[in-house]
Order: C-alpha cells, then sequence, then structure tokens
C-alpha cells in the first residue's frame, strides 16, 4: 500500500489493527492487569464496550464504529495537539484538500492549548468572509462547542462537512467577550490556490514578488507558473517570497519550493525521531524552473510547520534573507496511515530540524531583520493580502500600510545595489 505524507511519510499500522479482532470480554478480570500486556489491556477496553453495549442509556449511540471511533480519537488525542484519528469522511476530506479543493466556511485559523482559535484570514468568495469574519476575530464555540477544549483538528473538523449544510460559529472581536457576535453559515465547496493568481506581481524597480498561502500538493506547479511570469521580465533581479499567515501543509511541497532557489542534492531538512532509526533527510531535486537572484524571505508569527521548513533551509543554505517576525514553531512530523475501516490515524513520530541542525519546534525560526507588528496591524493585513492589490479593501477606506513589505523591499534593494561609502 502507498501511504500518503502531511509533512511526513507512512507508518505500519502495529496494535492499533488487534482491536478489530479481539475477542469481546464481558466481564473484567478478577486478577491484577499486567500493564506491559497489550492483549490484556485490549480487554480492558473490549470488556468496557460491552457494557456500554448493553446498557447505556441511548443504544444507537453505542454502535461499534461508534465506540471505536471515540476510543481511537481519546487514544491520540491524549499524546499531543497534533495527533488525531480521523473517520472515514473525515479521511476523505483531508485527502482532498491536501489537492486544493475544501468544503467548509473558508477561515485560516491558529490555536494555542486551552484557547479560543484565532482567525489569521477569511479567504475572499467564502461564506466566512461573505458574512462578515475576518483576521482577528476569536471563534469561541462551534455548534456550542467550546474551542478551548479542542485541539485545532477537532476544530476544524466541526467547522467542515457536506456542502449545503449550516454550522454555527459565535465569534469574540477586539477582545469584546461581552459582546459575542453569531453567524450561522452554510458550508461549501471552494478552491484556494496556494500561490493565489492576485499574489505574483512586480513591485518597483527590478524587485520580483509570490505569495505562497499554503503547501499542497500543486505548490511546485504553481510557484513554476509564478517564476515563469516574473522571468518573462527582463528586468526581475530579485525576489520577495511572501510566508506570512501561510500554516503550512505538504513536506514535500517544501521541498519543492526550496528546489528551484537552491542547487540539486543540498539538505533541506531533517527528520529525527526518539530512536536512530527514525531519521530522513530530505534534499533538493533537480528542477528546470529555477531562480538564482537574491531572495528575501517574510516571515510572521504564523508562519508554521513547512513554510518554516522553507525559511529554515533558505536561511541556512544563505539562499535569502528573513524579514519580519519569528515563525510559529511547529516542527514535529506527523505520519498519517490509512485503516482498513476507510479512516486514518495521524501522530507525531518525529521533530524538523535545519540543515544547521536548528531545532524548530516551540522555538521557531527568528528573522535576520526583525519588525514585530501590532496585532490589529497584523489582522487587518491578512485580510488585504488574501485580497487583489487592486481591490478596494471593505474593512475600511482606503489599505493600510505594509511596513514588513516596505522594509523587505528596502533590505533587497540594498543587497541588489549596494550603497557605495560616502567620501570622508
Amino acid at each position: 500500500m502507498k501511504l500518503r505524507k502531511w509533512s511526513g511519510v507512512g507508518i505500519g499500522v502495529g496494535v492499533l489493527l488487534l482491536w478489530s479482532s479481539c475477542t469481546p470480554v464481558m466481564k473484567p478480570a478478577a486478577t491484577a492487569i499486567n500493564n506491559g500486556d497489550p492483549y490484556e489491556q485490549l480487554a480492558v477496553y473490549a470488556a468496557v464496550q460491552e457494557l456500554l453495549r448493553e446498557q447505556y442509556l441511548d443504544a444507537d449511540a453505542v454502535g461499534y464504529d461508534a465506540l471505536t471511533a471515540g476510543a481511537l480519537k481519546g487514544m491520540l488525542g491524549q499524546l499531543d495537539h497534533y495527533s488525531t484519528y480521523d473517520t472515514p469522511e473525515e479521511f476523505a476530506m483531508t485527502m482532498r484538500e491536501l489537492s486544493g479543493e475544501q468544503i467548509g466556511i473558508g477561515v485560516v485559523v491558529a490555536k494555542a492549548a486551552n484557547e479560543f482559535i484565532r482567525v489569521i484570514a477569511a479567504l475572499p468568495d467564502t461564506p466566512a468572509f461573505e458574512a462578515g469574519i475576518r483576521a482577528g476575530d476569536e471563534i469561541f464555540t462551534i455548534d456550542g462547542t467550546n474551542t478551548a477544549e479542542l485541539n485545532i483538528d477537532e476544530c476544524m473538523k466541526l467547522m467542515r462537512g457536506e456542502a449545503g449544510t449550516e454550522v454555527t460559529v459565535e465569534v469574540y472581536r477586539n477582545n469584546d467577550y461581552d459582546n459575542p457576535a453569531s453567524y450561522q453559515l452554510e458550508r461549501r465547496q471552494f478552491h484556494r490556490s496556494s500561490v493565489p493568481e492576485h499574489g505574483t506581481r512586480m513591485l518597483t524597480g527590478d524587485i520580483g514578488y509570490i505569495q505562497i498561502e499554503s503547501f499542497t500538493e500543486m505548490t511546485g506547479l504553481e510557484l513554476d507558473l509564478a517564476l515563469h511570469t516574473l522571468q518573462k521580465n527582463a528586468g526581475c533581479a530579485g525576489l520577495i517570497l511572501d510566508l506570512r499567515n501561510n500554516p503550512g501543509g505538504m513536506l514535500d511541497a517544501a521541498v519543492e519550493v526550496c528546489s528551484r532557489f537552491i542547487e540539486p542534492g543540498e539538505l533541506v531538512v531533517s527528520v529525527e525521531g526518539r530512536t536512530p532509526d527514525v531519521l530522513e533527510k530530505y534534499h533538493t531535486r533537480s528542477k528546470s524552473t529555477f531562480f538564482a537572484g537574491p531572495v528575501v524571505i517574510l516571515t510572521n508569527c504564523f508562519s508554521a510547520s513547512a513554510a518554516e521548513i522553507v525559511a529554515g533551509s533558505m536561511h541556512d543554505l544563505e539562499r535569502a534573507i528573513l524579514v519580519g517576525e519569528t515563525t510559529f514553531g511547529k516542527g514535529t512530523v506527523q505520519r498519517i496511515f490509512p485503516l482498513p475501516n476507510g479512516g486514518a490515524v495521524r501522530f507525531s513520530i518525529a521533530q524538523y530540524f535545519t540543515p544547521s541542525h536548528r531545532q524548530i519546534h516551540g522555538v521557531g525560526i527568528p528573522p535576520d531583520v526583525e519588525l514585530v507588528l501590532s496585532s490589529d496591524e497584523d489582522s487587518r493585513l491578512a485580510d488585504q493580502l488574501m485580497l487583489d492589490p487592486n481591490t478596494p479593501w471593505e474593512g475600511g477606506p482606503e489599505r493600510i500600510p505594509d511596513p514588513q513589505l516596505d522594509l523587505a523591499v528596502e533590505v533587497l534593494t540594498d543587497r541588489l545595489h549596494p550603497q557605495e561609502p560616502a567620501p570622508e
């Protein structure tokens, strides 16, 4: 079976498959349980499962599928913030999203443990954007469920669903916790390119600009098109690569992006687990599309996962100067393995390290030139970055300045055209 990659590669199914083949036990054994024996532990699970099926008040709630799904979600959920079990329906939706197709309300979010989810951006032409949800909003309930009690995957699953179905979210804005707003939204299918059409353009002089919003199966090809567009202009000597608010995605896509700027065979990232046998190294590949000019990468506190791999690798290999803010610090590797029931388990098995062996997780990648914005500036700029720069912004009478982009232009201009020291 070919394994699908989610910032990593496949893994064997192991003991999880034993659950479907163990013999149900109606009564727990009187002797003490051996914690080191997986079969005795499975007997405890089977005993509880059968007790629930016999005696729980609502018989419709204790089917084998529902109980097994709940047990798997509990097992994976207690490990860390990123480990989870996907039901067959949820896994099918995950695979669609990796190709760029999504069904939901159209928000990019971030979440810290025990906090509400924060909207990083509402995608244009989606239910959330049309309803007025904007970057900086905090979604505190989804269909009545408190988001502070869930991990980010659980929150996203609640917002996803079949096209045409409805979901209700309650939102706090500007830290006004006394006056929440409620939105009833109809889910629908939408497509969002990882390199949006409006995110490729020439800036002042000989500087090009490309924005990458996420890392999907199509990112490499979309970046090729963007680079070809800029390279048609003979004056494009330097490039600004904007990874702000990019939540990450596929590891292979990060390697593909680095391969457009770094010579083949260079280390992009190493993946290291708790044992020496869990060690993989990913190197740049030979690509026909290659940009050899100087690069500045824009990052902020919401640049995560695959975005941090690109920033860290390009920086360590001296192919980019980083401008903006320290990145999010999501540097653990989750591997997905499809299960026989059509679902999948995803859990953390390793950490990412940059070519110079810098740890990403919990630390982030600091910029060479730092410019930290206020939360209000971050929110308004996140909305602006989702729209064509020539489109009037609904959030105000005019667009606000982008000081991080201005600084990136200044840094790149100095690199392209170094100033001669003034004579004394």
